[in-house]
Order: structure tokens, then sequence, then C-alpha cells
């Protein structure tokens, strides 16, 4: 990627300049920061800046690895937090995410449900973390959830085939042994 589509994308500048446009066109716009990590990035706080002052709500998808000298970054500047996981327990979250990152998980989330922003988690389902999901939403207080079809492929080893679980054999609303179990106190959604 070249140097000034990187400066396009991932600077306040075409925050700036966007706004007038899609606010005469009638839209309200929602700004989605995403990864890598967006907290790493440099100019983050700027960038949060300009999205307040333009009155845009602002959403952080997150692996949950936010560093404590980060959050008063985040804080009255964001509207809510997406975060990915891989698991609802370590052993299953750390097996795609690699070790030592459920606990920064958990603890993000629990101080973004704390401070309370509307916080979700996006959640790759596998045959290995299925029927824990909807207790470690309830237990954190999370508002939503998102289903996602988990590829084949692991950051933390080897390809897990044996793990994939498309769409048809998921849903929020079902343990492992196939029974209803409704969330509790967040709505799910999944893709089509």
């Amino acid at each position: 990627m070249s140097r000034r589509v990187v400066e396009e994308v991932w600077t306040p500048r075409p925050l700036r300049r966007t706004r007038p446009v899609l606010w005469r066109s009638g839209w309200r716009v929602r700004i989605y920061l995403l990864g890598g990590e967006p907290t790493t990035h440099p100019e983050l706080d700027a960038i949060l800046d300009v999205c307040k002052a333009q009155d845009y709500k602002t959403v952080l998808t997150s692996n949950g690895l936010i560093p404590p000298k980060t959050w008063p970054v985040l804080d009255e500047r964001l509207d809510s937090f997406s975060f990915s996981m891989d698991g609802a327990r370590r052993e299953t979250h750390e097996t795609m995410r690699g070790p030592g990152t459920w606990k920064p998980l958990l603890r993000s989330m629990t101080r973004a449900v704390e401070a309370g922003f509307q916080t979700r988690a996006i959640f790759t389902v596998t045959t290995d973390n299925q029927p824990d999901a909807i207790d470690l939403v309830d237990r954190i207080g999370l508002e939503m959830i998102s289903f996602h079809y988990s590829p084949p492929l692991s950051s933390a080893g080897p390809p897990r085939t044996s793990n994939s679980r498309p769409p048809p054999g998921w849903s929020c609303a079902r343990t492992s042994g196939g029974t209803p179990a409704a969330c509790a106190s967040a709505s799910s959604t999944h893709p089509p």
C-alpha cells in the first residue's frame, strides 16, 4: 500500500472532509476503527478527537490487548466497543489468538462494560468453543454477541480444519446439546 493511501485512510484529515458531504445528504455516520489493532495507531487520539468534534458515532474493534495507558485516550471519545474473541475460555481463545491473550481481553471487556460503553463480542464459532459463549456474554454483561464462521486458520499454530464449524451448525439460541439456551442479557447476530 502506498504512503499516500495510508495517510488518506489512517489520519484525521479525511474524516474532517467527509462529514459535511454526508450530513448534507442526510446520513448519520458511524465510524468503525478496525485493525490490526487500532489502539496502537500513533494518531489514535487525534482521530478520536475529530470523530467526537464531527459528532460521528465511533466504534473501536479490538483484540482486547489494550494497555492501561491507552484507556484515557478512549474514555469520553468512543460510543462503543467490539471485542474479537475466539473462545469463551482461556484454552479455546489462546489456541487461536496465542498465549497470554485471554486475561487482557477479559480485563478490557469488563473495563468497557463498567465504564458504560455499549460493548459486544465478535465471536468466532468452532466446535471447541460454541457451548461456552452464552455464559460468558451473560457473566460479563455484554450487550451483544456476533457469531462468525471459523476459517481453518490459526495465528498460534498450524491450520485446524477439524474444529471449523460453518453457520448451519450453530446459533446463539442452542447449546452444544442442541437445546434452546437464549442469551439472558444480550442480543445476538450472525451472518446469513
